[in-house]
């Protein structure tokens, strides 16, 4: 058995943490718990499918599946490689940001680039059409290279993604970017 792993409560005590028997962890609870991205990885290759999304919603003693205790220690890399196993959209986990930070549709990166230029560039619809709902006027912000994200998504020939842009702000079509082109330029 392996030795308890010490973790310090916010009262300041010490409690110890059991790594397996009576809390009940599977031996991906373990592999997480010391962010064993390799086993981890052996692990979920070796079970079947419907066998992964078990081991993946098992829950130890205390609430915990493997995916939160990788999280807990910060072990990125493991928490990215379990998600992948989750049926969970892109969509679906904006919403669950979205309802935690209302404005993070707001921010933008050094470009001044938005989720709603990245989702359109890309051609996910879902996200597009959810971020036009929530912040309409996303879709009037530039980059610094003055291209909207009407110009990206013609850019990339997300045909779906063009019309609901264009549904939102039907103006948007002459807009020009940097080089003086519109999005009709982009397509073309």
């Amino acid at each position: 058995m392996e030795a308890p792993e010490r973790q310090h409560s916010f009262s300041g005590k010490t409690m110890t943490k059991q790594s397996t028997g009576r809390w009940e962890d599977t031996p991906l609870h373990v592999v997480a718990r010391v962010g064993n991205l390799e086993l981890a990885m052996e692990i979920l290759a070796n079970v079947g499918d419907a066998e992964v999304k078990q081991l993946l919603s098992k829950q130890n003693h205390s609430g915990e599946t493997a995916l939160y205790v990788a999280a807990e220690h910060g072990s990125v890399d493991l928490v990215k490689e379990m998600m992948k196993y989750y049926d969970i959209g892109l969509a679906e986990i904006l919403k669950v940001l979205m309802d935690a930070i209302p404005e993070l549709s707001m921010t933008v990166d050094l470009t001044n680039t938005t989720a709603l230029h990245t989702a359109a560039a890309q051609g996910h619809i879902e996200v597009v059409n959810f971020l036009l709902e929530k912040c309409s006027n996303l879709a009037t912000i530039a980059r610094s290279n003055r291209k909207t994200a009407l110009h990206s998504a013609a850019r990339h020939g997300h045909l779906e993604v063009v019309r609901a842009l264009l549904r939102r702000e039907p103006g948007r079509l002459s807009r020009i970017d940097k080089k003086r082109q519109t999005a009709l330029h982009m397509a073309s």
